[in-house]
């Protein structure tokens, strides 16, 4: 008889693009420093939630460029990127090792994966989710990571007042977020510099492609 559970539908393509060298050296030598281990992240995270500053989630950090530059910019606080692909992880690795940034852990996973574990071990002053993939064909909306079961996870890992951060270079995911924000009834928030935990968002090498490709870059930045 065929089984009829269906395998969940993913954000992400498992990219089969090869670790460099010095990533792959990063990963070997430094990753157990700075990771946060699956089978005992709720313990670190609990850990990590006792640090007296603010505390933010970057989910899909990609090459780890922007997360990074928060990271110095931002050194009395505390980051934590979900990233699926090694050589963006590897990548980060080699970013935080050279500017000797002591403030992020990372996760190597599905965020969607982790959420069960996090949600009950620590809350975050804000998420931040910029450039994920589009999508653009109607066909592959389905697996566009905005979606309103996805909004619902997010709600329990957000401190009270603590915001979230969206971000694309492609205008139809721009409307597409804005939709699914507006059902949600979280309150839009027209001037983010008013949350007084709000880090900005240093330029991304996403972004700065879509720039190069004459794409306007929307940000949309909500609390719940």
């Amino acid at each position: 008889m065929p089984s009829l559970t269906h395998r969940p539908i993913r954000s992400y393509v498992l990219r089969q693009g090869r670790l460099t060298e010095s990533q792959q050296r990063a990963i070997d030598q430094h990753f157990a420093r700075y990771s946060i281990p699956l089978s005992n992240n709720r313990t670190q995270l609990t850990e990590l939630q006792a640090i007296n500053t603010k505390h933010y989630l970057e989910i899909g950090f990609g090459s780890g460029t922007a997360l990074s530059q928060l990271a110095q910019n931002n050194r009395d606080c505390f980051f934590t990127g979900v990233e699926v692909h090694l050589p963006g992880v590897g990548h980060l690795v080699i970013e935080l090792e050279k500017n000797q940034l002591e403030n992020v852990r990372i996760l190597h996973g599905d965020c969607k994966q982790l959420f069960d574990v996090i949600k009950t071990s620590i809350q975050f002053d804000g998420i931040l989710i910029w450039f994920a993939d589009p999508w653009p064909k109607r066909k592959h909306q389905k697996r566009r990571l905005i979606q309103p079961d996805f909004i619902q996870q997010l709600e329990p890992l957000l401190k009270p007042k603590g915001y979230l951060h969206l971000a694309t270079d492609w205008q139809h995911y721009a409307d597409w977020m804005f939709k699914v924000m507006t059902a949600s009834h979280w309150a839009s928030i027209e001037n983010p510099t008013s949350i007084s935990a709000f880090v900005g968002r240093p330029n991304s090498k996403y972004e700065l492609r879509g720039i190069r490709l004459g794409h306007q870059v929307t940000d949309l930045v909500y609390q719940k």
